[in-house]
């Protein structure tokens, strides 16, 4: 589960940075890793 979830919350951060990227010219905050991991 934990795998799982992690690697959803992954994807999702890359596909926010993807549609911000262009945007965007701040740099990114860092990846939910932490938020991801129970």
């Amino acid at each position: 589960m934990a795998t799982v979830r992690t690697l959803f919350f992954f994807l999702f951060h890359l596909l926010i940075l993807h549609l911000q990227l262009p945007f965007s010219i701040h740099p990114p905050p860092p990846p939910p890793f932490i938020l991801a991991f129970p």
